[in-house]
């Protein structure tokens, strides 16, 4: 009986320490301002993305499927609180002290209470760079599914 609650501690310390990974997939576009919806060919053929929280979900991040930073466009965004019903994480190259950033837009992720819903937003409007190209007025929608199963190059049988 020891030994059952000791591996659940443990258990449980591990999930905390290394955080949790969701599969979000890409559904569309929404223009800020007139609500109109499109799909972003890149984004369709990307499929989606993985999204990894951290701290007791205080902080996240984009991911592979086993929870580690890709190697670009994967900052750490950190809860800053609630707002009309959702949850709202941050991030910003202008907190960095660089006067060099300081026009960097600030990015927003936007999550529904139960994670099963993710908009990501750039307020872009002093500078476009990098994936905030379309403007302060795009806001990219997901949604949490399981994620595509990886193709395999194997035979289907052996001869």
């Amino acid at each position: 009986m020891k030994r059952f609650f000791l591996l659940a501690f443990f258990a449980f310390c591990v999930s905390t320490a290394f955080g949790q990974t969701y599969y979000y997939k890409y559904l569309y576009h929404v223009d800020k301002d007139t609500g109109a919806k499109s799909k972003n060919q890149s984004f369709v053929k990307e499929g989606g993305c993985y999204m990894t929280f951290t701290n007791g979900q205080n902080n996240c991040y984009r991911s592979d499927k086993d929870g580690f930073k890709m190697q670009f466009g994967s900052e750490t965004y950190r809860y800053i609180g609630s707002d009309n019903g959702r949850l709202v994480y941050y991030f910003s190259y202008r907190d960095s002290g660089n006067v060099f950033m300081q026009n960097y837009p600030k990015n927003y992720y936007y999550f529904s209470t139960d994670y099963s819903r993710l908009n990501m937003w750039s307020d872009c409007s002093d500078f476009n760079i990098g994936g905030a190209a379309q403007g302060g007025g795009v806001i990219t929608v997901y949604e949490r599914s399981s994620a595509p199963v990886q193709k395999s190059n194997a035979p289907d049988q052996l001869w």
